[in-house]
C-alpha cells in the first residue's frame, strides 16, 4: 500500500501488484521443480553407473 500514489485507479494499481507477485512465484516454483528435476536425474544417472 505504500508504493501507490493515487495517480491511477486503485483496482489497476492492485491488479499490477497481484500479477507481479503472482509471476515472480510462478519463477521461483519453475526453477526449484528444475532443481528438483536435474538432481532426481543425476541420481538416476549415478546409480545406472554402479
Amino acid at each position: 500500500m505504500g508504493n501507490y500514489d493515487g495517480n491511477s485507479q486503485f483496482s489497476t494499481w492492485l491488479h499490477s501488484v497481484t500479477a507481479n507477485v503472482t509471476i515472480t512465484y510462478m519463477r521461483k516454483l519453475r526453477s526449484l521443480t528444475l532443481r528438483l528435476m536435474l538432481a532426481a536425474t543425476s541420481r538416476i544417472t549415478s546409480a545406472m553407473m554402479k
